[in-house]
């Protein structure tokens, strides 16, 4: 089966605020494309491998560990949703309010 990534709203918005958060911390944008580009091999390579994430408590919501950071993903038909990215420095017990949506 041919898998497609989606991001939702929420995750994009996820990543524009990690990747502001990098850039006024380091005054450049260098890190937050280096991230940006781990991010994506890591969602790419649910492509081949949709199962890679470890599985949630919650319905066919799986997780990646990228770094400091988890990439929540889900699987519909043939879409692999994005639904959030974590940065896992936070408090744990705020994940079960991120993924209601």
């Amino acid at each position: 089966m041919v898998f497609k990534i989606e991001w939702t709203l929420n995750a994009r918005l996820d990543r524009k605020e990690i990747f502001i958060y990098w850039n006024n911390s380091n005054k450049s944008n260098i890190y937050s494309r280096k991230l940006n580009a781990i991010f994506n091999k890591h969602i790419e390579s649910l492509l081949r491998i949709t199962l890679l994430g470890k599985p949630t408590d919650y319905d066919e919501i799986r997780f990646l560990i990228v770094g400091d950071y988890l990439i929540f993903y889900k699987i519909n038909l043939n879409i692999i949703s994005i639904l959030k990215i974590w940065d896992s420095r936070q408090n744990p017990n705020k994940i079960p309010d991120l993924l209601k949506d």
